[in-house]
């Protein structure tokens, strides 16, 4: 692997004969069989994340989740997943492959990287739009329930549109029609940026949640917080799998030979980038634990009844007809029961 252009060229690029790696910093060397377990590990989390993502797309657009807004967010990021799946993550299954006795065809690795970043970024501004989503939510819940749905769709065109730029830059770096630092310094920024964003997001709503008590809004804010819960559980998650394959870009930006003579094993780098692609099928599975509406939908796409409880909204309804009932039964019987009184008491004046 060549890294002396750039450190987000983590490509695989390896010599015919040794089947050695380079870099500026380290030498790795990967055997046969080493190759093959790497590709037969990636093969499986591919296929999860196509059958995962597929689910929860049928689920979106089949079931009424959709009419709530913050879930065109969420069916963004499971089409970015699926396109992981579908797209750059079986393109980088034969990267490894070929590493066993060619090199990568410069144009399939050029086109690869692009793709690459295009559906990474796609998944990173999307979690980035659902915590500011959710924060506005949380923070002016009049203002977030009078907002039209065109905001949302134009959010949307936002995501696709910046993740779009960047793939463009990776295509534009590799025909030397921009510079290293520029792609790198931007990619870095871009990255970093929405993790800052993500974290301090989710900061304002644990504490706007904790410190607001108004009666009138506990529902309200009791599923706000556990939406946020939930989102959270999707960022953390995400900070985890993708934080260690950019902190390894930084290392090979900045550690040169003369400075760094300690040697890193090649498995380290596809642990990092197993642990990235890794985030594309986990979450729909939080989706299914957290998201009560999502469980119920994915219960009945299997033809399963579900036992789970009504909505809170059918629940309040029950209970304000069962107690108008009840209401009226009792003003009945104490009309019926004073009518009856009277008559006895006519009935003993006149005797």
């Amino acid at each position: 692997m060549n890294c002396s252009s750039s450190s987000l060229d983590l490509s695989l690029k390896m010599d015919n004969k040794t089947n050695t790696t380079t870099s500026p910093s380290t030498t790795f060397q990967l055997s046969a069989n080493e190759i093959l377990a790497w590709c037969i590990g990636y093969a499986t989390v591919d296929a999860f994340i196509i059958v995962g993502n597929t689910i929860a797309i049928v689920i979106f657009t089949k079931s009424k989740l959709l009419r709530k807004r913050t879930n065109y967010f969420l069916l963004t990021l499971s089409i970015a997943d699926m396109l992981v799946g579908c797209v750059s993550l079986p393109m980088f299954i034969h990267h490894v492959s070929v590493m066993i006795d060619s090199n990568v065809s410069p144009l399939f690795n050029n086109i690869y990287l692009t793709l690459d970043i295009f559906t990474g970024f796609a998944s990173i501004f999307a979690l980035t739009i659902i915590a500011l989503e959710r924060l506005y939510a949380v923070a002016l819940p009049n203002w977030h329930h009078t907002t039209l749905s065109s905001v949302y769709f134009v959010l949307i065109a936002v995501i696709w549109f910046l993740a779009g730029i960047f793939g463009i830059l990776r295509m534009l770096f590799s025909y030397k029609y921009v510079i290293g630092d520029a792609f790198y310094n931007s990619t870095m920024a871009a990255l970093f940026t929405s993790l800052v964003v993500i974290c301090l997001a989710y900061i304002c709503i644990a504490v706007k949640v904790r410190w607001r008590i108004n009666e009138k809004t506990k529902k309200t804010i009791e599923k706000n917080r556990k939406l946020a819960v939930t989102l959270s559980i999707v960022t953390l998650i995400f900070v985890v799998t993708w934080l260690p394959f950019y902190l390894l870009n930084i290392v090979f930006r900045f550690c040169k030979p003369s400075n760094c003579p300690h040697k890193i094993d090649y498995n380290v780098v596809l642990f990092s980038k197993f642990l990235q692609y890794c985030n594309s099928f986990i979450n729909p599975i939080i989706y299914s634990f957290k998201i009560p509406d999502f469980r119920v939908a994915l219960l009945r796409l299997f033809g399963r009844n579900t036992l789970s409880r009504p909505s809170s909204t059918w629940i309040s309804l029950k209970d304000t007809r069962k107690r108008s009932g009840n209401l009226r039964q009792e003003n009945g019987n104490g009309t019926e029961n004073g009518i009856f009184r009277k008559r006895i008491g006519s009935s003993e004046t006149e005797a």
